[in-house]
């Protein structure tokens, strides 16, 4: 019988330096900055849970995986690769005790995080145990969705929270972007045009920046001139590595622009990959303004 051993096991070194890259550079977010001693207690706590798993004591690897998750500074945002990755390690480890309640409740965990790989969760055999269970379907959803929610608990280039509430029912177009990236930059007249065109319509666009550094108030300035001489006319938020590592694995691969288009109910429609002229958005979001939103349960009922 072979040994139970996690397909996508994320080691101590890679869950730390994709959280440490966010957490160490970003000023103005709700992260705080780790003191070298918190790095290396950070570091300590990952290696130690990575040895009791390798010495197949998933107990032990367990706890330290908790404590580890107890330390992490809380990220802004929806969005949380660190937190994401652990509570997969979790899954894996409770798998390997055979504990499937609580393997679930931390995959459900690590989507909610930004696990957003939808297409490796339906193949990976670590997760074999869970796929029996008939509400694994919803995990898969929640993951295909998830990139709907990226932008809500940032706040736009003026210091305005983007909350989940005021976008319900809406059309939304997410535009992943840079100002370093010129097809980005051909593209957002169109995303302008867009927005004023088919606002009255209930179409709401947000566009997230990645400027290859942390978010910072001189990165913000820097982003709102750049909005200001473009004449955009919808809220844009400084988007962090861990955003921007979410949505690669939902999408495939890292690009820039990435456009993601979310019907009324939240959920994902398409998602674009590279530049697309306005016939083209345009195409994609007529037949999701024709269509309403489902009434909620309770309506329903």
């Amino acid at each position: 019988m072979n040994e139970f051993r996690p397909h996508f096991l994320v080691s101590a070194v890679l869950v730390l330096v994709g959280y440490l890259a966010l957490a160490l550079g970003n000023a103005g977010v709700s992260a705080q900055n780790l003191s070298p001693d918190q790095q290396k207690e950070l570091i300590e706590l990952a290696s130690k849970a990575q040895e009791k798993y390798k010495k197949k004591d998933y107990a032990g690897a367990i706890d330290s995986y908790q404590e580890y998750l107890g330390k992490l500074p809380r990220q802004v945002g929806t969005v949380d690769m660190g937190r994401a990755f652990t509570h997969y390690n979790l899954t894996a480890n409770y798998l390997a005790l055979k504990q499937e309640a609580e393997a679930y409740t931390h995959l459900e965990n690590a989507i909610s995080y930004g696990l957003w790989g939808s297409s490796f969760l339906e193949r990976d055999p670590t997760l074999m145990p869970l796929r029996a269970r008939q509400d694994f379907k919803n995990l898969i959803d929640r993951a295909k969705n998830g990139p709907a929610r990226a932008p809500f608990g940032f706040k736009d280039l003026d210091g305005k929270l983007i909350k989940e509430a005021d976008y319900k029912g809406k059309v939304m177009i997410i535009d992943l972007w840079g100002t370093w990236c010129p097809p980005c930059k051909y593209e957002i007249p169109h995303f302008v045009e867009l927005q004023e065109k088919y606002k009255k319509q209930g179409l709401r666009i947000i566009g997230m920046t990645y400027q290859k550094q942390p978010p910072s108030e001189t990165v913000r300035q820097s982003v709102k001139r750049f909005a200001d001489v473009m004449g955009i006319n919808y809220p844009c938020t400084l988007a962090t590595e861990d955003v921007v590592q979410a949505i690669g694995q939902f999408a495939g691969q890292s690009s820039f622009p990435t456009t993601i288009f979310v019907d009324r109910d939240g959920v994902v429609r398409k998602t674009l990959l590279g530049y697309h002229n306005l016939p083209g958005l345009e195409r994609e979001i007529l037949p999701l303004l024709k269509e309403k939103a489902k009434p909620a349960k309770s309506e329903a009922n």
